[in-house]
Order: C-alpha cells, then structure tokens, then sequence
C-alpha cells in the first residue's frame, strides 16, 4: 500500500463537472498527479443556467478563467411572471437590484463553465471519458472497464447521484432527501420567450420556465412540478420520464413541451438535497453535490462546488494530516446557510391563491419586495483563505505543467 500522504500524490477525482476540474485545477498547483473519470462519453454542452457569486468568483478569478466566463455568460436581466395568457403579470429587475447592492454575480450555462474548466485542466490532467469506478477499497480501485489502479486519495465529485459515495459510504437513500419536486430541463425554440428574461408560467403545483439570453439563439426550458415519489421518477429511464412530462405539461403547453422532449440534451432529476454526517472516510471524500446538494431552486450548487474544491485543495496544500477534517470544518456552515435558503413556495406556488399572491407580490416596487433578501445576501459570508497556491494565475492561462498526462484510457 502506498502511504496516507506524501508530497506529490496520486489523487483520482471522478466526475468532470465543475468540482472536480477546479479541485483537479488546484492540486496540480501543488504538484499532485491527477485523474479524473467521467461516466459521459464526453462534455455535455449546455444546460440550465449556473450562478457564480461572491467566493467562487474570487476562485474562477484566480484561476484565470474569469474572462472567458465573462464572455459566455447569460445575458439575462430578472424574471418575468406570466398569467395563464402568457402576458406579462409582473417583473423583478435582478440585475438592477444587484447592482443597486453592489453585489457581483454571473450566471453561465452548465455545460460552458465545465468546459472552461476543462480547458485550464486538460494540459495537465489525465481524463478519462466513458469510465466509472467500479468497487473501491481504500485507495485500491477497479474500473467499469476492469482495469485495476492504485491512489492515494479518491474524491467522488460526481454529483447528487453519487457512485463513489455509494462505494464508501453507503446507499444512496441514507443521505439524499426528497423536496417533493421534480425538475426536467432542455433546449427550446430560438422564437420562444423573452429576450434577455426568465419567463415564469404557473399551475398549482406547476411550472415552466423558459429563458432566453440575449446573447444566444436559443432558450432553456426547465419544467418543475411537485410529485410525491420524486425519487423514482429520477430513477426512470429517459423514455419513461419524458412520457411524465408529456403526461403533466403536455396539455397546458403542447407546442413547447413537444419540442423540449425531442431535445436530446434533454435532462431529468428530482429536486433534493443530500445531508450527510461526514464527508470523508479513509482516503475517500467529496466535493460539491455529492457532498451536499442544496437543490437547483438553492441557486447555489455551482457556487459550492467551487468553493468546496478550493477549500479541500487549500487544505491539502498546508498540513495533509487533519486536512479533510479542516476541509469540512470551514465549508460546512456555508452549506448548512445555502441548504435553508429554498423558495419553492416562490417557483411552484400549490395554489391559484399562491401563484396570485406571488405575482401580486412581484409587482411591488423591488426595494420593497426584496428586503428580506437583501438583508440575506448581506449576511457576512465567511472568507475563502488565501492558499499560498492561489496567486491569480494570467488570464486564460493552464494550471502549472505536472508529470500526469493527458486523456487516456485507465490503465
């Protein structure tokens, strides 16, 4: 067996999202040799739009990479609440709130952010496409493909539905909790909704949102709606949950649900967040959703996955021994603040009574409106520590050479 820690690690980090190219990012910094798995067979483009705010800002900065998340985010000013008519029942100016507060933000779509991260990585990481992890033993471990590796420290960074979480700490239902909803996103129309608005249609129980950035030819739609075993349609093969959507959406919006169903980006999951008493284990821990999704509706999941993996990175740069305990000590409260910040009463209101209350609401002038959320946004954050690793890096730069290598098969 190799020993716990040494200088310059072998880390693999399964999943190539967001958590674990930045994770990836930082290690390299630090002379560790990474690998990362990643069950797709290749970057998924698009998807719905992720925020960066505040610490994961100052972390994409640093890397370099903050202009090219600049130049593709989503040009979108707030939301727009529509009636059953589809006219405009009420608007909320989110960038000019922002901006009125002084606060900084950038919303970009999934599958650009992961591959800009993938682009400052891909240099200096070994990624490995089509592959998962298999069984796990400590830091032993056997591919789907039957190859058979050794690491000193194993990251499961694959999201809310977590294989390496499954393998080290158990099934999936001890630790993710239903909310009740499900949630389906995928491409629309280039002629549907509103340029440079989110538009927001309801049903009790209900909704469908259909953004369009002025930046781009084509909208995102995201469907939500409440179904009480969210967690089995998750599991549904595609087919089966496109025939849910059609069953729900289909008759309130035919055109617009036809389409997204053909998209085949299409994408489905349940609305949940995963609660877990320790996020490591032996020589395996997390990073971001696998670790502690706080739901889509949090509008949080890319901002913590960042910061988790700077603050795990940060920590294995200084002290190994105590590192992963540190990780969580210092990360841990900004989950447990973003897991209790949920509006689903907000998005898909139960009632016709609810969806005019909030559209009555959102016709108040914005000062008026958000101060509660104003008062929220200003709470302190804590502060992400400067690592003596994270100097800003020059702008669109790599992350320093390492002796890993590039894509190849895990063997």
């Amino acid at each position: 067996m190799v020993s716990r820690w040494r200088p310059t690690m072998r880390v693999l980090i399964s999943g190539a999202s967001i958590a674990g190219p930045t994770l990836a990012y930082w290690l390299v910094r630090s002379g560790h040799q990474v690998t990362i798995v990643e069950r797709a067979p290749a970057l998924r483009p698009g998807g719905n739009g992720v925020d960066l705010r505040a610490g994961s800002l100052r972390v994409v900065e640093r890397m370099g990479v903050l202009p090219a998340v600049r130049e593709h985010a989503n040009d979108v000013r707030g939301l727009l609440f529509l009636s059953r008519s589809g006219r405009p029942a009420a608007r909320v100016d989110l960038r000019a709130i922002a901006d009125s507060m002084g606060t900084d933000g950038l919303e970009i779509p999934r599958g650009e952010l992961a591959r800009i991260l993938y682009d400052a990585t891909s240099d200096d990481v070994e990624y490995v496409f089509g592959e998962t992890i298999d069984a796990l033993a400590g830091g032993d471990v056997r591919f789907a493909g039957g190859a058979t590796r050794e690491f000193d420290l194993v990251v499961g960074a694959d999201g809310t539905h977590s294989g390496v979480r499954r393998l080290a700490f158990g099934p999936e239902e001890q630790f993710v909790h239903s909310l009740g909803h499900c949630f389906a996103v995928a491409a629309a129309g280039s002629t549907l909704g509103t340029p440079r608005w989110t538009s927001l249609l309801n049903w009790p129980g209900r909704s469908i949102a259909v953004e369009r950035p002025g930046n781009r030819e084509h909208a995102t739609v995201q469907f939500g709606f409440r179904y009480a075993d969210a967690l089995a349609a998750a599991r549904l093969d595609v087919d089966a949950q496109k025939a849910l959507v059609e069953r729900i959406f289909g008759p309130l919006a035919p055109e617009l649900t036809r389409g997204a169903l053909d998209d085949p980006g299409f994408y489905f999951d349940a609305l949940s967040q995963v609660k877990m008493p320790s996020w490591s284990t032996g020589r395996v821990v997390l990073v971001g959703d696998a670790a502690h999704c706080a739901s889509p509706v949090a509008g949080a999941g890319a901002q913590l996955a960042v910061e988790s993996a700077y603050r795990l990175a940060g920590e294995l740069a200084g002290d190994p021994d105590g590192a992963l305990q540190r990780y969580e000590a210092g990360h841990r409260p900004v989950v447990e603040a973003a897991q209790k910040g949920l509006f689903l009463g907000t998005v898909v209101p139960r009632t016709n009574a609810g969806i005019l209350a909030r559209n009555t609401l959102a016709k108040l002038p914005a000062i008026r409106l958000l101060a509660g959320l104003e008062r929220r946004l200003r709470k302190p954050h804590p502060p992400l520590p400067d690592h003596p690793f994270s100097a800003a890096a020059p702008a669109g730069s790599p992350a320093p050479g390492s002796t890993s290598t590039a894509a190849s098969s895990a063997n």
